[in-house]
């Protein structure tokens, strides 16, 4: 009894112990989660540790979006073809024997957008190996806007000329190839020329692009385009001359004078794609889709962005030739844009269908603009009945899209609708950047977080994907998810809760670990508390539209949302655990796919379809798996605050910056035994043997030593498997913030170099 008593009170003190010591140190922990960048490792963050995986799938095309007509301009003569690289619109041209002569020169009259300079491709026809083919795009060099001239050879070599180009203004630009050498002429001067050596292949086995490159669909271009062709023989003098000269003769005599060698024109004059040469080869204006919903009957509706279309597709993968509603013929002098869109869930009774739409409207706000979730009624694949069940919502431009679309299994129509930065008001004093919740004649629901008002969560800025688990019987829990786009970094994963805030717009303060401070946003007027992310990525993988996948098809998709990553051409599937953070995701890289990823819907078979530029269906998901991201821990007391932490994998240094809490920015009021402790995974940093200060480092200084000794164990002894343990402990001369640098010796991982996508939005 009495060693009883004793073993009690022992561990009495103990615990009190360890509960002082714990209050005293009161420890801290964040775990970073590293995903690769290059020969870098970017180090963000996270909520906590979680399997993180990518594999690869196979994808079956079945079907292209062409336009049937297209936004026309005024040109150089008649009508010119407006390209838009904001909305990822661009034409192609069949590839065929006759558009791939040996020699050939191509005039055209181009007219770049001032607002997007850059380098992209105007006119493309080349292969992705750069071997067969030939190409002319728009640079900056120097600060200086050019156009480049460039033809490949069978080896892979590329040749280039170039010739200054103004914006805003059509030029004429004639690109001229005889075998030996290229030649550039620019408004009708010859600018530059250069030889040529090797073997050239004529036909690069793609089609001809006109406003983006033949295999880089991340490099469009905006502009006006006019006067197309292309010849089967170098230009002379004269041929330049003569093309350059529109005053010496008339509309009816344009081609009568061109006809020697001519393989191919296209006036683009009435918004027509015509081939006027006589080859029948018509330049189709391609689009992409936008949003996607499937039939319990199989038909798949989809809308086609920047078209003001629904589509059908049938389950013989045809898509019906009238479309379902074509806003522009219902509002001839009204464009109008459809984005999201989402069938009834009592679909087979009522027929309804709800989209999202941005029309050009006598907007009350600062803006040409307004948004409207409209719902039409299906009758024989045709809509009917339209009816606007939201109105003026606000809307900036139609750059950017948003207004996704899902039904909750509370039977509540839930609508996400884009941030718009001219609104002053508080995050909740409008329906910007916003989910609402309507029920399916656009009531709110009384139940809503606001009085009379339709919002339900607020603080979003582009929301391209909505979705809600269906396996919980309790409608009460369901989870629902949202894809949410970021500036330039930190796109999101959020998990919907009743009447949170998500943050968006704030400045200078630190809303989550992971949504770090960003200076240009606006603050928010509000005292708000903030909900945090699920996930985040800081490297831009661009989300879109999102499903809940209860199909059988794909047993690696069961009970997880999916979503399609524009930015990276694959699509991600994430499992949401009880507490609302992610379980698990795994990156389903589609190497096939061309162009663009954006929309995506799950069958009534249990099918997955994808849509962009072209329709696909999902064939298979590899069984391989490799790691995604990987994780750093670090363990500090309370006054130690750790951030940006990089690791460069071809110096073999992790990196990271370090303050301490407890001194102002004079460096008074120091805090004793300062410590931290990090847990490396050995596959990003093996053989590590050295901890210091990157001042430190350079300088040898006493007084820039930031660590006082540090000790490293690990917790596996093999190569490459397992974690290296580092516990540091910090002298007082920390100057917030100071960098640490820790040394290693190996890493399993392989540097690539990255390939930079642009991301139009």
């Amino acid at each position: 009894m009495i060693i009883f008593v004793f073993l009690i009170i022992s561990l009495t003190i103990i615990a009190c112990a360890i509960a002082v010591l714990s209050e005293a140190a009161n420890p801290s922990q964040i775990t970073f989660g590293c995903t690769r960048i290059g020969s870098t490792l970017r180090c963000d963050p996270m909520g906590d540790r979680f399997n993180s995986l990518a594999t690869t799938g196979q994808i079956q095309r079945i079907a292209t979006i062409n336009l049937t007509k297209f936004e026309s301009s005024e040109g150089v003569f008649g009508d010119s073809a407006l390209v838009s690289g904001f909305k990822q619109q661009y034409f192609t041209i069949s590839n065929h024997a006759r558009l791939n002569p040996p020699t050939f020169y191509v005039s055209l009259w181009v007219n770049q957008d001032a607002g997007f300079a850059g380098n992209t491709s105007i006119m493309s026809h080349v292969n992705s190996a750069k071997t067969a083919g030939w190409f002319l795009d728009s640079a900056v060099r120097k600060h200086e806007n050019i156009v480049q001239f460039s033809v490949t050879n069978s080896g892979g070599k590329i040749f280039k000329v170039s010739a200054p180009l103004t914006l805003g203004i059509f030029e004429n630009i004639i690109a001229s190839f005889d075998g030996k050498s290229l030649k550039l002429y620019h408004n009708g001067f010859l600018v530059n020329s250069t030889t040529y050596t090797g073997k050239y292949l004529p036909d690069p086995e793609t089609p001809m692009s006109l406003g983006v490159n033949s295999n880089d669909f991340g490099r469009a271009w905006s502009g006006k385009i006019d006067e197309v062709r292309l010849y089967d023989h170098p230009a002379s003098v004269a041929d330049v001359q003569k093309l350059v000269d529109y005053s010496t003769y008339s509309r009816s005599k344009k081609t009568s004078i061109v006809e020697d060698g001519l393989l191919g024109y296209w006036p683009f004059d009435s918004g027509s794609p015509r081939d006027d040469s006589g080859g029948g080869n018509n330049a189709k204006l391609v689009s992409a889709v936008a949003s996607m919903s499937f039939a319990p009957d199989g038909r798949l509706f989809f809308s086609v962005r920047n078209s003001g279309e629904i589509e059908i597709m049938n389950g013989r993968y045809q898509i019906q030739g009238e479309p379902f509603v074509d806003l522009q013929e219902l509002n001839p002098n009204n464009r109008a844009n459809i984005y999201g869109i989402t069938l009834d869930p009592q679909f087979e009774s009522n027929h309804f269908l709800y989209t999202y739409v941005i029309q050009r409207a006598n907007s009350p706000y600062d803006s040409n603009n307004i948004g409207r979730v409209i719902r039409f009624t299906e009758i024989d694949n045709k809509a009917a009945n339209e009816k606007i069940l939201i109105d003026n919502i606000p809307a900036d431009t139609d750059r950017v899209f948003g207004g996704a679309l899902a039904f909750g299994r509370d039977d509540s129509l839930y609508v996400a609708t884009p941030y718009v930065a001219k609104i002053a008001e508080g995050q909740n004093a409008n329906l910007s950047g916003s989910v609402l919740r309507i029920d399916r004649n656009g009531a709110a629901r009384q139940d809503n977080p606001f009085p009379n008002s339709p919002v339900y969560t607020s603080g979003h800025r582009s929301i391209f994907g909505i979705a809600f688990s269906n396996t919980k019987e309790n409608a009460a829990a369901v989870t629902g998810l949202v894809a949410e786009n970021g500036g330039r970094y930190n796109d999101e994963i959020n998990v919907l809760k009743k009447g949170g805030n998500y943050g968006f717009p704030y400045k200078s303060k630190i809303i989550s670990p992971s949504q770090p401070s960003q200076s240009n946003y606006i603050p928010p007027t509000d005292n708000i508390t903030t909900e945090a992310p699920a996930r985040t990525y800081f490297k831009l993988i661009t989300p879109t539209q999102m499903i809940f996948y209860d199909g059988n098809k794909f047993p690696a998709l069961r009970d997880k949302f999916v979503v399609c990553a524009y930015g990276e051409n694959s699509i991600y599937a994430l499992a949401i655990n009880d507490t609302g953070g992610l379980g698990d995701e795994l990156d389903i890289r589609l190497p096939d796919l061309r162009g663009h990823l954006i929309a995506i819907a799950k069958s009534p078979t249990g099918d997955i379809f994808l849509g962009g530029e072209s329709i696909y269906k999902l064939i298979s998901i590899g069984s391989n798996r490799e790691v995604l991201t990987y994780f750093v821990n670090a363990i500090s007391n309370n006054s130690t605050e750790v951030s940006h932490m990089l690791i460069n994998l071809s110096s073999k240094v992790l990196s990271f910056e370090v303050m301490d809490k407890g001194k102002d920015v004079t460096g008074s009021v120091a805090t004793p035994a300062l410590s931290l402790q990090l847990k490396v995974p050995k596959s990003l940093l093996g053989g590590i043997y050295d901890a210091t200060s990157e001042k430190y480092n350079m300088t040898h200084n006493a007084n820039d030593k930031l660590i006082g000794k540090f000790k490293i164990k690990e917790n596996r002894k093999v190569a490459n498997v397992g974690d290296t343990i580092l516990d540091i402990k910090l002298t007082s001369n920390i100057v917030a913030p100071d960098k640490i640098i820790v040394k290693g010796q190996t890493s399993s991982l392989i540097p690539t170099p990255a390939r930079q996508i642009a991301i139009y939005r």
